[in-house]
Parts: C-alpha cells; sequence; structure tokens
C-alpha cells in the first residue's frame, strides 16, 4: 500500500486468526524478502515496477483493537524496529525497512466489511502501544512518510516501558486508561508478583491468584464453572459485576431496599424477598428460545418474590470498558477466513428476516434460534413493525446481546407468570464507547437508545455503575468495600 510520494506499507491484516506475534513473524518475513529483492535485483527489473523504487517501506501489523488485549508487545515492537533498520541500513545502506508498528483498527471495526468500508477503518488506524516516537527520517530528510500514526519506540527500555506497552494508544479512550490504571493499582495492592509479568499481561492475574480480582474470594462461588475465558483479567467485566453487586446476595434485606430505591415504580414491598444471581440461565428459558449450545446468561439476575410466586425479575447486563454489546455471529462470524453464514445478503433485508426467519435468519436457519419469532409473539417488549422497518437486521452489530436478554426475560415472565421484568444496562461511566454503533440503527447511532427505538416503552433502563456503588452504599454497602470499588475501577472520589 503506497503511503506518500515513494515511501510504501507493507500490511499484515489479522481480525482472528493466529497471534499478534506471528503476525509480527510474517511481516517482517516479507519486509526481509522484499529487502533481499532489491539487494539482488537488477536496475532494470527494479525500475519497471514503483515498489522496488521506494525509499522507504514500513512494516505494519493491522486488526482489531480486541486482537491485542492478551498480549502487551511494546517491547518487541521496538527491537523489531530498531534491530530491522539496522540490518537492513547495513545491508543496502540505506534504512531501507524504516518502521515496524502494531496497528488497530477504530472502535466498532467489523469484517468481514465492503472494500470502501475496509478502506476507511484502515485510515482511521492508530497505533496500539504507547512508546514515543522518533523521527521516522533524519532531519532535513526528503524521505517521505505514511499519512497515519506510526508512532514508534525511542529509548525506551523494557523495563521502563512495560507499564506504557501494556496500553492502547486508541485516542485515549477510557479501556486503555483503565488498563494503565489497573497495573499501578496491582503494584499498589500487593499484586505485583501475582499478574503474568512472563506473558508480558501486567494487568491479567496468573491462574492461582484469579480469586483475588475479587472483593472478597469465597463470591467466586458465584460464578464457579462459568467463568469468562479472561475471568483473571483485573478489567474482566464478569468480576466488575460480581464486586458490584455481590454484596446483594449476601444480605437480601439489603437487595430488597436497592431495588426499591432503583425501581421505586414496581411497588417491592419490604416483605419481599429477593434473590440475586450471576451469569443466570433460568430454568426452561433457553429450550424456548432455541439455544441448542450456549445458552443466554444474564450477568445479574435478581428475582423478587412474594408469597412463593416470582412477582417479577430484573436482568442486568454489565460492561466494564468494552467497546460494544455484542454483534450477531450470523453476521461477524468466520471460520478461518471465510464468514460462517454463507448468505449474508439476507441479512440486509430486515422484513424479509421478520416474515420468515427460518429461511432468511442464519441464526434460526442453521441453529433453531427463535428470537425472531418471540419478538413478533404476544405480549413481547418488541415492536415487530419497528423491526420490519428497518432496512436491514438491526442486530448485526451492537444490540444483539441486548436483545437475547430482553427476549430471555419476556421469556422467562411467560413461564413463570411473572407480573414484570425489567431490563437494565448497566455500563461504567466513564465508558462511552460501549454505546457506539458502527453503523446507525432506527436512525440513532447510540446502541441503547437504538435499541430501546425498537421496544415499547420502558423495556429497557440504564443505571450507571456509580449510581449502583452510591444505591447500595446508602442501603448499607461498607465503606471498605466501597473504597476499594471506587479505587479499583476508578469510580469517583471517596
Amino acid at each position: 500500500m503506497p503511503a506518500r510520494g515513494q515511501s510504501f506499507e507493507l500490511i499484515e491484516l489479522k481480525v482472528k486468526s493466529d497471534t499478534p506475534l506471528r503476525a509480527a513473524v510474517e511481516i517482517v518475513q516479507y519486509g526481509l524478502l522484499y529487502a533481499l529483492a532489491r539487494d539482488r535485483y537488477s536496475e532494470t527489473v527494479q525500475g519497471a515496477k514503483d515498489l522496488l523504487q521506494a525509499k522507504a517501506v514500513h512494516l505494519r501489523v493491522l486488526a482489531p483493537a480486541d486482537y491485542y488485549v492478551p498480549y502487551a508487545l511494546g517491547w518487541l515492537e521496538h527491537d523489531l524496529d530498531i534491530g530491522l533498520r539496522t540490518f537492513v541500513a547495513e545491508r543496502l545502506g540505506v534504512p531501507l525497512l524504516a518502521s515496524f508498528s502494531f496497528h488497530a483498527f477504530p472502535s466498532g471495526f467489523y469484517w468481514p466489511c465492503p472494500q470502501d468500508v475496509l478502506v476507511e477503518q484502515m485510515r482511521q488506524r492508530r497505533c496500539v502501544w504507547l512508546a514515543k516516537p522518533v523521527a521516522l527520517v533524519a532531519e532535513g530528510s526528503d524521505r517521505a512518510t505514511p499519512p497515519f500514526d506510526i508512532s514508534e519506540p525511542s529509548g525506551a527500555t523494557r523495563e521502563a516501558g512495560l507499564a506504557a506497552a501494556s496500553t492502547m494508544n486508541l485516542a485515549g479512550d477510557f479501556a486503555e486508561r483503565l488498563k494503565s490504571h489497573l497495573i499501578s493499582w496491582a503494584t499498589t495492592n500487593d499484586l505485583a508478583e501475582c499478574v503474568e509479568l512472563e506473558m508480558r499481561r501486567p494487568w491479567v492475574l496468573a491462574e492461582a491468584h484469579r480469586m483475588r480480582n475479587l472483593f472478597r474470594q469465597e463470591w467466586w462461588h458465584h460464578i464457579q464453572g462459568l467463568e469468562h475465558r479472561w475471568v483473571r483479567a483485573l478489567n474482566s467485566s464478569q468480576c466488575f459485576a460480581v464486586n458490584l453487586f455481590a454484596t446483594l446476595a449476601a444480605d437480601r434485606s439489603g437487595a430488597n431496599r436497592f431495588l426499591r430505591r432503583m425501581l421505586p415504580d414496581r411497588g417491592i414491598t419490604d416483605a419481599d424477598n429477593v434473590v440475586v444471581r450471576f451469569e443466570h440461565s433460568p430454568s426452561g428459558v433457553p429450550e424456548r428460545l432455541g439455544e441448542r449450545g450456549q445458552p443466554t446468561q444474564i450477568d445479574v439476575f435478581f428475582e423478587v418474590v412474594r408469597e412463593d410466586r416470582v412477582r417479577g425479575a430484573i436482568g442486568v447486563e454489565v460492561k466494564l470498558s468494552e467497546s460494544e454489546f455484542g454483534g450477531c455471529r450470523g453476521w461477524n462470524g468466520v471460520r478461518g477466513t471465510r464468514p460462517i453464514n454463507p448468505d449474508r445478503e439476507r441479512c440486509l433485508n430486515a422484513r424479509r428476516v421478520v416474515e420468515s426467519p427460518e429461511t432468511q435468519c442464519f441464526m434460526a436457519e442453521r441453529e433453531g434460534r427463535r428470537y425472531w419469532n418471540l419478538m413478533g409473539a404476544v405480549g413481547t417488549s418488541f415492536v415487530p413493525q419497528r423491526l420490519a422497518e428497518q432496512d436491514r437486521c438491526p442486530f448485526r452489530h451492537g444490540v444483539y446481546q441486548t436483545m437475547r436478554n430482553r427476549v430471555a426475560l419476556d421469556v422467562f415472565r411467560s413461564i413463570t407468570e411473572a407480573e414484570w421484568t425489567d431490563f437494565v444496562v448497566c455500563v461504567h461511566p466513564a465508558n462511552q464507547a460501549v454505546a457506539r454503533l458502527p453503523e446507525p440503527v432506527a436512525g440513532r447511532s447510540n446502541a441503547v437508545a437504538a435499541f430501546r427505538s425498537l421496544l415499547r416503552p420502558g423495556s429497557v433502563l440504564e443505571w450507571d455503575a456509580l449510581e449502583v456503588l452510591e444505591a447500595i452504599i446508602a442501603e448499607g454497602g461498607t465503606a471498605e468495600w466501597a473504597g476499594w470499588m471506587r479505587d479499583k475501577y476508578m469510580l469517583g472520589a471517596a
């Protein structure tokens, strides 16, 4: 890919395959083969191809931001950048391989996508690791540099760069600020020896210390056997949910008072019994949803019981620093390099999907999911006409997981004959990225607002995580727990 003038970039694109390390090895191989070609080809051959006349070539690994999450390879970027430039300069007399760096697509990137979208997303990419750049070319040189942010390490040692290399320079967004904060928090709280430094993951606890991700280690029983892949990460949303709500699971009276404070119009009385569960998939619901594999699991589930009968329920979707609520596998799922859905064009006609999900929706056709049927049922929280009015399936991107939760709660109400169910989105107040959709739904780019527009009034609520913290404090949450939560998760001043 040409950058400016006679400067080019060689880019290794990745989505889910391999690892950043493997991608780096691949692009370095291509760069060295290019340098070898420049060394061996005659001037006549080189003169016939623009690429072989380049004065500078920059090597890039480009992938979605989440591709880099388990890794901290700023040190490798630094060493390859200097090593390649030096090696090739000694061989050819000029620093032909001018730079090496890892880049990330902007938030909201999805694959597969149209070519014009891919090109635009590539223009918006950013460098991954926070290392200060050196000039790509000597002062006064006419050697062109690429038009993108190609920051490079300068004078940083591995020791000094560990914390910086652990965070991603994605416009200073909350996810990376939090990760950087948690690395420092781990050191301050005597966890420096418990993290995976040898794996260059200073924000991830070693397996033996995973329970130290919770305020009280005995709370682990709430998610035992249901752990997410990166539950050991200090920025795990699963552990954030447990740390935020588990104090209510142990104090049913406190849970009752909390719900009456947060949901004053639901008529909950002080005599009602409130049960709190985590990663909950209510009995009978997966079967109704047609979920043969991984069932919908609600992050935090409140069940309000009066006289041995379920009166109401609240399902809470908790997000700490993720960049989206989750998209549909039928749209963005890939196997190898190919979409798992052989006919994604069907996703671009919402009316046809609404009318015949069994033939027009991959998840319904191949996996038996009954979400569309249930969204059109009597008493549903959804407005079927609004779904049909959309040009494309509205659940392809960031409102898919919220849809699954809302449908699951509707089914739970049908099974238990509960009077009401509420669905709540609970997000860290500093996380603005999670609500941004890559493309509008119902004319809205905010994921929660877009989702709400497809529902009957009151079918989705929002709780600010700081608001939840303060409500629990007001209803008996301990000062020790509150201080720990504020300190670890940057939830305001004590």
